[in-house]
């Protein structure tokens, strides 16, 4: 019954695509002919002007660290909400720079009233965030979301940070608006505004000052099958005592120094959405002052595209050793700990917070939002090939979310 009503959706989505792509050929304009007030896009839409030289020195050498100043306008409704000059733009990401539409960190002369100008205004705000003031921002591409190896919907990753921030989970992510996102008047592509996952970000979070922060990285060394950590803010001694004490094994020590409820949630996250791109990778421990540390979520693009049967700890089992996975089986030797990480899993598939109707929800939203562009997007980019291929690739979301949150229910609950 379940292949039945898949085939019939897709099929839908494909006639209600025939049409669509029947009027876009005779009625819209081309995605040359379009600029940032041409159309009412009904989202938002950034312009960015820099020197055309400087901007294609930048891009053909998108794995060196190369900067360009420019101007930055952001309009909503057609209407001019913000302008800033003096802005720093620079290709950010990691595997995801080799793509034709790269992401881009922008970062402000001077902070930006978020209040006063609205540059980023996402869905919701968690109670312990705080907007109102941003130092940085990133455009991003939707990472491997945007490729064709990955059947691209340009919403996966932002879909999948506003389920958790919708279930009331305590963690720190990356905020984020769908966007279409103009270079000099000429359209560049959908892309996401969103918060940073650097000093700089989390300080906008936190409403305090980059100094205060104290963050390490930790990315794959693919040559030695280990991870790099980098001490990037900060306390470099605290983060370094930190680390020692997992490595040493000094359980006492890590308990005060973490925060263990978002550490429980961020493991169960990442774990109940197959996210396979980690904790070997996309990994930030920061802590703000003396507070204890925290675990940063971002980058949710490889998430559920396989493995999507295992059980929720072998996404730790399974990767080279890394603070993280150390960390959770440190604690986890600890019955209380034990106890009360199922008791929180639990307590999160039972509440219907993570409920494949949910996210269905949020992925429609986000789908919504960014349908009268895609097909613009599509014509520069071909990823994916063609709006039926988009829609498939957006049904899919669900297809896979609901796969997976019944194979957790069967782990956590049923076992």
């Amino acid at each position: 019954m379940k292949k039945i009503v898949i085939i019939f959706i897709l099929s839908a989505l494909l006639a209600s695509c025939s049409d669509f792509q029947e009027k876009f050929s005779h009625e819209f304009p081309q995605v040359g002919d379009i600029n940032p007030i041409s159309m009412d896009f009904g989202l938002a839409v950034v312009n960015l002007t820099m020197n055309p030289q400087e901007y294609n020195h930048m891009y053909e050498n998108y794995w060196s660290d190369i900067y360009v100043y420019g101007l930055m306008d952001v309009y909503r409704d057609n209407e001019l909400v913000f302008s800033a000059a003096n802005v720093r733009f620079g290709i950010k990401g990691s595997g995801s720079r080799k793509y034709e539409l790269k992401s881009l960190g922008v970062r402000f002369e001077q902070p930006i009233d978020n209040q006063m100008q609205t540059v980023l205004n996402p869905v919701s705000i968690m109670s312990r965030h705080n907007l109102d003031l941003l130092y940085s921002l990133r455009l991003r591409n939707s990472g491997n979301d945007f490729s064709n190896s990955f059947n691209p919907t340009m919403i996966k990753d932002i879909s999948y940070t506003q389920l958790a921030m919708d279930a009331g989970l305590d963690l720190d992510l990356m905020y984020g608006e769908q966007a279409a996102v103009f270079l000099n008047g000429k359209f560049l592509g959908v892309m996401n505004i969103r918060s940073e996952s650097t000093a700089r970000g989390i300080a906008g979070l936190y409403q305090t000052t980059p100094d205060r922060i104290s963050l390490a990285k930790i990315s794959p060394d693919n040559e030695n099958d280990a991870v790099i950590i980098e001490i990037q803010n900060g306390d470099y001694q605290r983060i370094r005592n930190l680390l020692d004490a997992i490595d040493n094994r000094n359980t006492l020590y890590v308990r005060q120094e973490i925060d263990v409820n978002n550490f429980i949630d961020y493991i169960i996250f990442n774990t109940f959405i197959a996210n396979r791109d980690w904790p070997h990778n996309n990994v930030r421990i920061f802590a703000v002052g003396d507070a204890p540390f925290r675990f940063f979520m971002f980058d949710l693009d490889h998430a559920n595209i396989s493995h999507k049967k295992r059980g929720p700890l072998t996404f730790l089992d399974r990767v080279r050793s890394n603070p993280v996975t150390d960390l959770f089986y440190l604690l986890y030797e600890d019955e209380a700990f034990q106890n009360r990480f199922y008791e929180r899993f639990s307590q999160l598939l039972a509440s219907g917070l993570l409920a494949p109707e949910r996210f269905r929800e949020i992925v429609i939203m986000h789908y919504k939002n960014i349908d009268k562009v895609m097909p613009f997007h599509i014509e520069k980019y071909r990823q994916p090939a063609a709006m039926a291929e988009w829609y498939r690739n957006v049904e899919q979301l669900n297809v896979h979310y609901e796969i997976r949150e019944a194979m957790m229910r069967k782990f956590i609950l049923e076992e």
